[in-house]
This record gives C-alpha cells, structure tokens and sequence, in this order.
C-alpha cells in the first residue's frame, strides 16, 4: 500500500478572518485548534464547533439533521439514542455503534439458557468445514461444482424456468426425499 500523506492549509484565527476559501474547503485553525469550512463566500469560512464548546460531554441521545426517507423531501431531526437495551428504540431514531454492538452481546449465544443454539452454530459450521475439505481434497470432485454451475447457466439462457426449478429440486425435493426414505 502507498504511503500517502494530506496536508491541509493551516493559519492562526487572524489570518483565517481575512482568507476566503474555495467552496467545500477545508483548513485548520492553529489558535483555536479546530477546522473551518469555506464556502467561497464567506471570509474565515464557518468553524467547527469541538465536542467540549458543544457543552456535550459526551455523543448520546443527540439529533441530527438528516433525511431519513431517501427521497428528495425536506430534511428532519433525527434522534440518535445511546439505548444498550434498545428500550427506546424507533422506526425514527438511529442507534450509536455501541448501543448496537451491546445488545448483540446480551442477547447473544444462548438465548433460552440452554446450549441448542451453539450446538446447531457449530454442527453448521463443521459441515460446511468437512464439505470444503472433502471436495477440495479430491481432486475428482474439484470441478462438479464448477461444471453444474456451468451446465445451469448455458441451460438457463433460454429456459427461464430452470433456476427456480433447480432451487426447489435441491432443496425442497431432494431433503423431503432423504428424510421420508431416510426413516
């Protein structure tokens, strides 16, 4: 990976207060250690507020402005809320990274008290391990795959149907067939 460095212009507060920055410009305040954006109007540019000048002492239950529909529609305050029990939570209000990442964890794993749940993670996971194995292993089996992948989408081309068919054939059809004559 190349070693690449940014440098933005730097300058005291005076010397921002007389500099007239292009539009979407970004340069860093020295006295005040902030930055400021310049509008190509507006001398100094505006300055970022810092999160102590914010009286905030710390990022919770804040709203921003945002457009939360995706269309064009004139844009709202939205609720950030810092929930780790997500009691709060709504279809208008965003959740911060932690709040997320600690309700993951507390509910988590087992969820009933009892082992089921990682019993059937780890059957899933050493299946698909031995799979990998098996048909990596041999080369014979290597190309099956590859070659019913092949075949499918030539086939497909112009019979439509095929995909769908295959789809339920495999895993409709041949784990019925296997359950009912595997009794």
């Amino acid at each position: 990976m190349p070693n690449i460095s940014v440098q933005l212009r730097r300058g005291t507060d005076t010397e921002h207060s007389s500099f007239t920055g292009a539009e979407g410009e970004v340069t860093v305040d020295t006295t005040n250690n902030t930055l400021r954006v310049h509008d190509n109007s507006t001398a100094g540019g505006i300055r970022l507020a810092k999160l102590s000048e914010a009286g905030l002492s710390a990022i919770a239950n804040l709203s921003v402005l945002g457009n939360v529909s995706g269309a064009s529609a004139v844009p709202v305050a939205v609720d950030i809320k810092d929930d780790d029990t997500m009691a709060t939570a709504s279809a208008t209000s965003l959740a911060t990274s932690e709040s997320i990442k600690a309700y993951v964890d507390s509910n988590a794993g087992i969820p009933t008290g009892t082992v089921s749940a990682l019993v059937a993670a780890f059957s899933h996971l050493l299946f698909n391990i031995s799979g990998i194995v098996i048909i990596y292993c041999i080369p014979a089996l290597r190309n099956i795959p590859l070659k019913c992948a092949e075949i499918i989408s030539e086939q497909a081309v112009t019979k439509k149907y095929l995909p769908l068919l295959y789809l339920f054939c495999i895993f409709v059809l041949l784990p019925l067939f296997i359950i009912y004559f595997g009794r």
